[in-house]
């Protein structure tokens, strides 16, 4: 939204619900406070919020996800695969914002196990990913919203979700760029 990034948006066809997942690695005190504050604002403008702690979610994901799936409940998300409203965006031409901008969006798990000959994405372990995030965040290479989202790919990956074309694009835009300013996969 505008000029803050959310972790992940599950929406539904009526309303959406923004996930931020706190990794200890990437929040110390002061990016807590600006999260909180950033969170804030959003809230005014109508966003509701669910936050996931690292290490809570590493000690026992399955029972910390049961809130969040209470709470997409409440809010009566549905996945809307085979919607009308889902028809109407795949049918929907791609605007000039849309083929520019990535913006970070909840996906449905891919259906089968069919793998894309777009990119080789999908064949990366998320590892890989991570890896550029952290050599992105120590040698202050990459931008705080390149770091965030090629750690976002990293979680499509492991959670098997379907990765857009527009996301595959600007995850092999940023691993290119860290190439070329040094990254070094196998080091």
């Amino acid at each position: 939204m505008a000029e803050y990034y959310i972790d992940l948006v599950v929406e539904g066809t009526k309303s959406r619900l923004a996930v931020e997942c706190d990794g200890d690695e990437w929040h110390g005190i002061e990016e807590y406070e600006r999260d909180v504050a950033r969170q804030r604002i959003l809230e005014r403008c109508g966003w509701r919020f669910f936050r996931i702690r690292g290490h809570e979610y590493y000690r026992n994901p399955d029972s910390l996800l049961v809130p969040l799936w209470k709470v997409i409940d409440e809010m009566g998300i549905e996945p809307v695969l085979g919607t009308k409203a889902h028809q109407e965006e795949v049918d929907r031409p791609a605007s000039e914002e849309t083929k520019t901008t990535v913006k970070p969006n909840a996906v449905l798990p891919i259906a089968s196990n069919e793998k894309s000959t777009k990119s080789a994405l999908v064949d990366r372990p998320p590892d890989f990913f991570y890896k550029i995030a952290q050599w992105g965040k120590r040698s202050g290479r990459l931008g705080q919203q390149e770091i965030q989202f090629i750690r976002t790919t990293g979680n499509y990956v492991y959670n098997n979700w379907h990765i857009s074309e527009e996301r595959r694009l600007e995850a092999n835009r940023i691993i290119e760029k860290s190439k070329n300013l040094g990254f070094n996969e196998l080091a």
